[in-house]
């Protein structure tokens, strides 16, 4: 019993004498690297998380119920906690702002936009959301009549009467408001005319949004 036990100590010495120092010094490239930044998606079946193969970070998910882990082919939506509380949560991707239905577990494309789609906020109300579309903010209310408005109209020219008389809407907004024409009568958008702010060179980016 004691030459056994004997043994089983001086085996892992004589192993780990065996490793060359250059291994050793490679560090997490030897042993293998730990997963990082880990998350929820936005289901809850999968757990999701960045892992380093070939010296390049892969996003690879974990589904507790197939028990399976697959490396991710599609935009992730990961779970946002903020957002927690209500039964669809908005995000926005590749200039796309959509909506996953909690409840059914399936993702809606509201808008798609070639201009910077950023920003997104939710309002106190569950059908209200808000965010940038170029350096503008928008609010857009999602319940049984949907209604856009704009909140702001910056603008790097100088102002003139021309610009006033033209109204405020620029290339951007009138994308937006395009989608708008295409949909159901019932459906609106708020042109309330908005004084122009001259605001330079150089973009409006975070504006919050005040309770």
């Amino acid at each position: 019993m004691k030459k056994n036990l004997t043994l089983l100590f001086i085996i892992p010495f004589i192993s780990f004498g065996q490793l060359k120092l250059s291994k050793i010094m490679q560090g997490d490239d030897f042993v293998g690297h730990l997963p990082k930044d880990i998350k929820w998606d936005v289901s809850g079946r999968k757990v999701c998380y960045d892992q380093k193969v070939d010296g390049e970070f892969v996003t690879f998910c974990y589904d507790y119920k197939s028990k399976l882990i697959d490396s991710l082919v599609e935009d992730l939506i990961v779970f946002d906690r903020n957002q927690s509380l209500f039964n669809r949560q908005f995000q926005i991707i590749d200039n796309e702002l959509s909506y996953w239905d909690k409840t059914k577990n399936t993702k809606h494309v509201l808008f798609s936009s070639e201009q910077r789609l950023s920003n997104l906020q939710r309002g106190a109300d569950k059908n209200h959301i808000y965010f940038q579309l170029g350096d503008d903010l928008f609010e857009w209310c999602l319940g049984e009549q949907s209604k856009l408005k704009q909140i702001t109209n910056f603008t790097n020219k100088p102002n003139s009467k021309k610009q006033n008389m033209e109204g405020y809407l620029f290339d951007q907004q009138k994308e937006l408001f395009e989608y708008f024409s295409k949909k159901d009568a019932a459906d609106t958008h708020d042109e309330d005319g908005l004084k122009p702010i001259y605001t330079g060179d150089g973009d409006v980016i975070s504006l919050m949004v005040h309770p």
